[in-house]
């Protein structure tokens, strides 16, 4: 992967870097000068692969050797972005993991620090913090810190004291909402790259297992529209289309849990979306 600078802009100015990924071993361009991801008046500050998807122990605390992957970038604005389906050629897209400066322990301003990147792994963003007005780090080298993906899928609403009963539902769905979009994030890493190797049978059962992490979480939304009202259905139903659902149980569950909240026009909808699965009669846009 190499990067550089785009076009000058018309007052003279450098605002765009862009980006090649080529696969030297097969003497291919994946993706040929197309435009780093990076807000107005941002830096780029560490370019570098990650493990994402990889099934496999890595001590970085002793060695910093990555299985490289995928592609990633951090920059001066605390944001961690992977580049996403970046084997396909006009395909790819750059898309956030974490954002640091919405990270739980900053809340309240109690900290001021930064964040110096060193790698994502294991589903984990790996850094070391510097304190106050640090910009690189000191010696002797600190033990590296690690962070959860959390991906900023929105701003976090307004509590409203009246109402704290739809204030709770709305962080729980928030909550799953993002759950929901970070593993479907990291399964199209992981499908990618099992598309472009022999996948191992490790490999497809982890693929099963993540898919199904998924389904349980789509559950759970469903529950909470279920929770909410009949005019919730259309949307309730949405969700159970969005479902791997490999042998049909977590179609089978989803029509429980619309029984057990006396929603059953739902329930009907869903039954019958889970017998069309079986006969084969689901098109493809209707799943995806």
């Amino acid at each position: 992967m190499t990067i550089g600078n785009g076009p000058v802009s018309a007052d003279g100015r450098q605002t765009t870097l862009h980006y090649t990924v080529e696969n030297v071993k097969r003497d291919e361009i994946c993706q040929n000068e197309d435009v780093v991801a990076l807000p107005s008046g941002a830096q780029l500050q560490s370019v570098f692969f990650s493990d994402i998807g990889v099934c496999r122990y890595l001590n970085l605390q002793r060695s910093m050797l990555i299985y490289q992957q995928d592609p990633c970038i951090y920059d001066t604005t605390g944001v961690l972005l992977v580049l996403q389906h970046w084997r396909m050629t006009g395909q790819a897209r750059w898309v956030p993991l974490l954002d640091t400066t919405r990270l739980a322990r900053l809340a309240g301003g109690r900290k001021e620090e930064t964040y110096w990147p060193v790698a994502v792994a294991q589903d984990k963003f790996h850094c070391i913090i510097l304190k106050g007005g640090d910009k690189n780090p000191y010696f002797p080298r600190p033990l590296l810190s690690e962070f959860d993906f959390e991906v900023p899928i929105s701003s976090k609403p307004p509590n409203d004291p009246t109402d704290p009963e739809d204030a709770a539902a709305g962080n729980e769905g928030a909550r799953f909402e993002e759950t929901f979009v970070r593993g479907s994030i990291i399964l199209s890493l992981f499908r990618d790259l099992l598309a472009s190797t022999n996948a191992t049978s490790s490999q497809r059962t982890e693929l099963a297992r993540k898919e199904l992490d998924i389904d349980k979480t789509l559950l759970q939304m469903l529950a909470i529209e279920c929770r909410e009202g009949e005019d919730r259905g259309m949307k309730a139903l949405e969700i159970v289309n969005m479902m791997t659902d490999r042998n049909g149980k977590m179609t089978e569950a989803a029509a429980k849990v619309a029984q057990r909240y006396g929603r059953g026009v739902l329930e009907d909808k869903i039954r019958d979306l889970a017998e069309r699965r079986v006969m084969g009669m689901v098109d493809d846009d209707e799943l995806a």
